[in-house]
């Protein structure tokens, strides 16, 4: 049976493959890992004919500004002037920003370790500091950084000390609401002035089912960066996250999956590596989303998928997943990355395993987040939330209209 689920999966590939613009396979070739020895010839190819104002909006949508810049410079693809010089501007401000992400990463670091809460730091900063070892290759957004639950409020009031607004406010909500925020949601933004936004986790997954061993106790390194030495995940445990943070959505970016070539690249001298890297993530419940990466990463980006996955059970799941993913990267061209509600809604509870998985998830998308902070209801009554989720968008629709 799974030689059937196989077959459907390579032809429905095909299909969407066989569709994709030009512009997304430089992209896909700029994305391979820079010690890929097809890496440059695949960008020349990529780049013969491109139209280039099409190739930068591609360009942008994935966010591999400064991964296409180095890759073009290195296979001696020169692109025209306007072209280059737009490239060049948005190479140096994504730099600029990454720099000034890193030093706050660093003091939000030190000051969290001086207020005695306990933090790790995801992605952001110190994926550039441990697989990069350069600001100008990789985009990041914002910083991600992950506490207990029971310190969420301290860091929080720290951050405001320092300036930052947080989204939902912090104030004027009972504890009894607080539990049932921070059973319905895993993060809480924060913005400061200089547009740099901090997201505090205190779960990583949207699921906890999915990676319930990603907590403070996770296996952890310190990396320097900015001057600070900053804990984040071990490679590992790295690895099975970066899996699932792009399984969860739908691998819409190639900058993602970029990473994770990155990372795996780092193992190039241990034949095994891959193996052991497929076999963590199974011990972490990621074993699907990191059969769906590698499948990605295969058809996208030329990586040798490890043996072992020939031998997972590849079943209906796996192959729904490969196929969402493709959609969801190509699903508007150059200007759209937002999967149809329904196939993120179904990409989403095909990602863990289990029963238990399966009604977790559904649990959790009957309770919206945003309708717990809006209207406090008694913990006796939460299951309301399920019964005013509707109402409740389209309240919160009328009002952003207004």
């Amino acid at each position: 049976m799974s030689g059937v689920f196989h077959a459907i999966a390579a032809a429905r590939a095909a299909r969407l493959l066989a569709a994709a613009p030009p512009e997304f396979w430089l992209c896909a070739a700029c994305s391979r890992s820079i010690s890929d020895p097809e890496r440059l010839p695949a960008v020349r190819a990529a780049a013969a004919g491109v139209d280039w104002d099409a190739a930068l909006r591609f360009i942008a949508r994935h966010r591999i500004w400064g991964r296409a810049a180095e890759a073009l410079r290195a296979a001696g693809v020169t692109p025209p002037p306007r072209a280059a010089k737009r490239l060049e501007a948005r190479v140096a401000s994504m730099t600029r920003r990454n720099l000034a992400l890193a030093a706050e990463t660093a003091r939000l670091q030190q000051a969290l370790t001086g207020a005695g809460i306990d933090a790790l730091f995801v992605k952001g900063a110190t994926l550039e500091a441990l697989v990069y070892g350069d600001y100008a290759l990789k985009h990041s957004l914002d910083i991600d950084l992950l506490v207990a639950s029971a310190d969420a409020l301290r860091a929080g009031a720290l951050f405001e000390s320092f300036g930052y607004e947080a989204r939902p406010a912090l104030t004027n909500i009972d504890p009894a609401r607080f539990a049932l925020i921070f059973a319905s949601m895993r993060e809480w933004e924060f913005h400061d002035a200089r547009g740099i936004v901090a997201q505090l986790h205190w779960r990583l997954a949207y699921n906890d089912r999915l990676a319930a061993r990603f907590d403070l106790g996770a296996a952890r390194q310190k990396i320097d960066v900015a001057g600070a030495a900053v804990d984040t995940l071990r490679r590992e445990e790295l690895f099975s996250y970066l899996c699932v943070h792009g399984a969860q959505h739908s691998w819409s970016r190639l900058k993602w999956l970029a990473d994770l070539a990155a990372v795996l690249a780092m193992g190039q001298g241990d034949p095994q590596d891959a193996e052991k890297l497929l076999a963590a993530a199974e011990r972490l419940g990621a074993g699907r989303c990191a059969a769906q990466a590698f499948l990605l990463a295969e058809r996208l980006l030329g990586v040798a998928p490890p043996s072992g996955l020939a031998q997972r059970r590849m079943g209906l799941a796996e192959t729904a997943l490969e196929c969402l993913a493709l959609r969801a990267m190509l699903a508007g061209g150059a200007t759209d990355i937002r999967p149809s509600a329904i196939a993120s809604t179904l990409a989403l509870t095909l990602l863990g395993e289990g029963t238990g998985f399966l009604a977790s998830e559904l649990r959790r998308q009957a309770i919206s987040a945003p309708d717990v902070a809006l209207v406090p209801l008694p913990r006796r009554f939460a299951w309301l939330y399920v019964v005013l989720r509707l109402p409740l968008w389209a309240l919160r629709r009328v009002r952003r209209g207004l």
